[in-house]
């Protein structure tokens, strides 16, 4: 239950930093509410996304298992280049 209110504030927060962003010259009472509004609808449609475009992925691939490594690949160089880049930004890596 934890993890699912941890979830769902941290799409929140991400709708609100984009509505900060986009709606800049709004009030903030406005942007606040687009914002969460934002972050719900990110909630819902960010994971049906990444679901469909992984099932296409797989009907149109000659071999699920090549297919599936290459995407385990590239989260784990994504993941790195993260990890990397949090290291540049803290000073912990020269």
């Amino acid at each position: 239950m934890a993890f699912a209110l941890i979830d769902t504030a941290l799409f929140a927060l991400s709708g609100l930093l984009i509505a900060t962003w986009l709606f800049q010259k709004e009030r903030l009472v406005k942007r606040v509410w687009l914002g969460l509004a934002l972050g719900l609808l990110l909630l819902t449609w960010l994971p049906s996304l990444f679901a469909f475009f992984i099932g296409e992925g797989c009907r149109y691939t000659r071999s699920r298992k090549k297919y599936f490594l290459s995407v385990f690949l590239l989260g784990v160089f994504c993941q790195i280049v993260y990890i990397i880049d949090a290291l540049v930004e803290t000073g912990d890596l020269g």
